[in-house]
């Protein structure tokens, strides 16, 4: 083999690998910026809308049981089971303005 063409071939091996090293470094750009991407959305989640999320849960909780004793007062005609009803109305409202205090305003 001559010098020249034995250059030339070192030559197309050495751009190919750059070509393949430069990709390789895109490749670990991008998925390292990904990662960073999932890692905020993950802390936004954890830091914000599961407590939310948690708080409307209780919320809707304690309406079903607002629900469940209007509709056992209606059915028996006791006072008493009004009065229980109120109560849990009451939570009900609490657990609703926790979620509105909280909120879920940097959410996207």
């Amino acid at each position: 083999m001559s010098p020249i063409v034995y250059f030339f071939s070192l030559y197309k091996h050495s751009v190919r690998c750059a070509g393949d090293g430069a990709g390789l470094f895109a490749y670990l750009a991008f998925n390292l910026v990904e990662s960073e991407n999932q890692t905020s959305l993950l802390k936004e989640i954890l830091d914000m809308r599961y407590p939310v999320q948690a708080q409307v849960q209780e919320a809707l909780f304690a309406l079903k049981f607002v629900q469940a004793r209007l509709q056992d007062a209606v059915v028996t005609g006791e006072v008493q089971q009004i009065k229980e009803a109120e109560q849990y109305a009451r939570q009900f409202q609490h657990a609703l303005e926790k979620v509105g205090e909280s909120g879920c305003s940097g959410c996207r």
